[in-house]
């Protein structure tokens, strides 16, 4: 909003709430976007407190990841991602880059690809996925995964493995980001 948290806090109490995060709750209720579980009502915003109750844990970790596939679903189009799966199916060589939570991203998929025969690398070093990329040819796949669609690092090696000729994918949340201007194929995620 633009405005100190001081203020929000003091428009929350004007309007009878605690404060911001009570607000939420009332709204999520509101809304249709909290439940009621085992006693506990879950704010699918709210952070996960030290104290909180392992039941209220979980019951926030299961919301926010089914919010988050319902959410990816949305966003897919799955022309796209058929495109990719079958570009990626027919590559000699898939490279996956990413950094940070995304590199954890990468790692999965590598060892999914890698379970399902395909042959592919997760880069998570810029200089090690930079000579990986210079190393790519028609026929191979480079995989940038940035849900910003701005890491500097996995916009280089995507930018160089397209150079060589490999068809480059994007994953990220954002449809006009550097990473996604880049790549032949994108997909979008929550």
């Amino acid at each position: 909003s633009g405005t100190s948290p001081a203020t929000v806090t003091r428009f929350c109490r004007a309007l009878g709430f605690e404060g911001y995060a009570e607000l939420r709750l009332a709204i999520a209720g509101e809304t249709g976007r909290a439940s009621r579980t085992g006693g506990w009502t879950m704010d699918i915003g709210r952070e996960i407190q030290p104290t909180d109750p392992l039941e209220r844990v979980l019951g926030q970790i299961m919301a926010a990841d089914t919010r988050a596939m319902h959410d990816t679903a949305s966003l897919l189009d799955l022309r796209e991602v058929e495109r990719a799966a079958d570009t990626i199916a027919r590559a000699s060589r898939v490279d996956l880059y990413g950094a940070s939570g995304s590199a954890l991203v990468g790692a999965e998929m590598q060892f999914s690809l890698h379970r399902i025969g395909v042959a592919a690398w997760a880069w998570t070093d810029v200089h090690n996925g930079l000579a990986s990329s210079a190393l790519l040819k028609p026929g191979d796949v480079a995989v940038g995964i940035s849900h910003s669609g701005q890491t500097r690092e996995t916009i280089e090696m995507i930018a160089e493995a397209g150079s060589h000729g490999a068809t480059t994918v994007a994953l990220t949340s954002f449809p006009r980001s550097p990473l996604a201007e880049l790549a032949d194929i994108v997909l979008l995620t929550a």
